[in-house]
């Protein structure tokens, strides 16, 4: 595990204690049983858990420099998790010719205290970033630091609820000359 894996979880953990105390509880008020999820939460979440078969667009240079537009299919998964604080989620695209594979996982969490949704995504490029973004009806758009294959970066993503059974993603980075779109996903249950 790497320092900066160790610092994000450090941090995740910090978050969700800060949460828990949020609503000023002393410590010593606080046992097994007596802590419960944001409501903000789980309300903005429910729409998003389950399986989602998506169509996704990989930007221009996305995949590398002068790497071309790419359009492939993608799997999201999301689920409920560690007593409904966090929803944690899986995303992928299976390897074919002419599209590299990829696969992801992230959390999303909310801070009380801030009254912001939290996301940390980690996948198999070695990338890694921790967005925060407040919740406006059914979307939010998180953005933070991270570190992609290697090299520094700003983040923004957006999560849209756009009906019943249909979502949108967008992931956006900043190299240093303004964020530039990485990709987008419309996903259907």
């Amino acid at each position: 595990m790497t320092a900066t894996t160790l610092t994000t979880t450090a941090a995740a953990v910090l978050l969700a204690t800060a949460s828990a105390f949020a609503d000023d509880r002393s410590p010593g008020d606080i046992g097994p049983g007596s802590l419960t999820p944001a409501a903000e939460l789980s309300d903005f979440m429910k729409a998003f858990e389950g399986n989602w078969n998506c169509d996704t667009r990989l930007a221009s240079g996305a995949v590398g420099p002068g790497s071309r537009e790419i359009a492939v299919k993608s799997t999201v998964k999301i689920k409920k998790d560690l007593n409904g604080f966090w929803y944690q989620g899986t995303y992928e695209i299976k390897r074919s010719k002419g599209t590299p594979g990829f696969r992801g996982i992230f959390f999303v969490g909310y801070d009380t205290g801030s009254r912001m949704a939290v996301l940390t995504s980690l996948d198999d490029t070695g990338s890694l970033a921790t967005l925060h973004g407040t919740l406006q009806g059914d979307s939010v758009t998180l953005t933070g630091d991270g570190t992609m294959m290697g090299t520094k970066v700003k983040s923004r993503e957006t999560l849209a609820k756009k009906g019943d059974k249909v979502s949108y993603h967008k992931y956006e980075v900043d190299l240093g000359k303004g964020f530039q779109l990485m990709g987008e996903d419309t996903c259907r249950k």
